[in-house]
């Protein structure tokens, strides 16, 4: 990101509203004095309340949908007896071509 002040370490947001509701906000960052989108969000996204805007929230929106969805998602056990490990193969069990001296 440039910075906007030379003699400070500090990270900086810069905000533009119009004097209209929003139906999306769009969030981006200065990088070497262009500007770099990372999306466009639901006017809600950061909070109705007391919004809280987080560049990283758009930035890495694709990651945090799949924590939620993996979040919300019914358990494994629901669908698949769980073990754990790797069983070798057994002799006899299967349809394998081996026989019970050649293990």
């Amino acid at each position: 990101m440039d910075k906007l002040f030379t003699d400070a370490n500090v990270d900086n947001c810069l905000v533009f509203f119009k004097k209209e509701c929003p139906n999306t906000i769009t969030v981006g960052e200065l990088d070497h004095g262009e500007y770099k989108l990372f999306g466009t969000v639901p006017s809600d996204f950061f909070g109705n309340e007391k919004p809280i805007f987080s560049i990283s929230m758009v930035k890495y929106k694709a990651t945090i949908d799949a924590f939620w969805k993996m979040n919300l998602s019914k358990a494994l056990s629901n669908y698949a007896d769980v073990k754990t490990g790797i069983k070798a193969y057994q002799v006899g069990k299967g349809l394998s071509k081996l026989h019970p001296g050649s293990k």
